[in-house]
C-alpha cells in the first residue's frame, strides 16, 4: 500500500501482531513529521477454557468388551490434539446406582490416558445415570463461568433405572453441555434417548467409542468456535 499527500488514510488493519512501515522523501519540504496510534482488538478477547467431566457408566448392563472400549475411547479423547495446548482440565466419574470421583478435574497431562488406563469395572450393579449426572453437578469444581465453559461426556447405553431425562435437564439448564457416547449390547442402546439426554434430538452431539477425536473436535467447535 503506497500514501501520500497531505489526506489522512482511512484506518489500516494489521493481520499480525506487527505492522512494518517504510518511509520515503525527496526532501522537498521540512513539517512537524508524523505519528501512529493503535489499537489492541484482542485484548478483551478471553481465552477459551473448559471443564470436561468424562462420565462413565459401569453397571452390569455394560459387557467387558464394551467397558474396555470405552475405556479405550477416554484414553484416546484426552490424547486428542484438538484439545492440546488448550486450557482444559479433565474428570472421570464413575457410576453404578452410586457415583464415584475417579480423579477430580485436573489439566491435561501426558500421562493421564495411563491413568484411565487403570480404571477397572468392579461389580457391577443396577444404572443409575441420573444419580450420576446429579452427582457430576454437584460436585465437580467448575471453574466459575465465564472464565471457562462446563462439560460433561456421559457414556452409556441410555438405558436408566432413574429420572436420567429430568437430571440431564437440570444439567443443561445449570450451564453444563452434555454430549453423549453411545456402548453397551448394541441392540440395546437407546440412541433417541442420548440424543434427548444432550438436549439436541438431532444428535450431533451423540457419538460411538471409535469417534473420540470427532467428539473432542466438536466440544472444542461447541465452545471455543474453532
Amino acid at each position: 500500500m503506497q500514501l501520500h499527500g497531505d489526506v489522512l488514510p482511512a484506518d489500516i488493519t494489521s493481520t499480525s501482531n506487527q505492522l512494518f512501515v517504510r518511509f520515503e522523501s525527496d526532501f522537498s519540504m521540512v513539517d512537524e513529521g508524523f505519528s501512529f496510534t493503535y489499537e489492541d482488538h484482542c485484548a478483551n478477547v478471553i481465552p477459551c477454557a473448559a471443564d470436561i467431566v468424562l462420565v462413565l457408566d459401569l453397571s452390569s448392563s455394560i459387557p467387558q468388551d464394551q467397558f474396555e472400549l470405552a475405556r479405550e475411547f477416554m484414553m484416546a479423547f484426552v490424547d486428542c490434539e484438538v484439545l492440546q495446548e488448550k486450557d482444559v482440565r479433565i474428570a472421570v466419574v464413575n457410576y453404578t446406582c452410586e457415583a464415584h470421583t475417579y480423579f477430580s478435574l485436573t489439566p491435561i497431562t501426558m500421562g493421564m490416558s495411563h491413568e484411565i488406563e487403570h480404571l477397572m469395572r468392579g461389580d457391577g450393579g443396577i444404572t443409575c445415570t441420573g444419580r450420576a449426572i446429579y452427582y457430576m453437578r454437584r460436585t465437580s469444581k467448575f471453574r466459575a463461568a465465564p472464565e471457562a465453559h462446563h462439560t460433561a461426556v456421559i457414556l452409556t447405553d441410555g438405558q436408566s433405572d432413574d429420572h436420567q431425562q429430568a437430571e440431564a435437564a437440570d444439567a443443561r439448564n445449570a450451564g453444563i453441555d452434555l454430549y453423549a457416547v453411545g456402548f453397551g449390547y448394541p441392540v440395546l442402546v437407546d440412541w433417541a434417548a442420548l440424543a434427548t439426554m444432550t438436549g439436541d434430538p438431532v444428535g450431533s452431539r451423540v457419538f460411538d467409542t471409535s469417534q473420540a477425536c470427532d467428539a473432542a473436535q466438536k466440544i472444542v467447535a461447541d465452545q471455543c468456535g474453532e
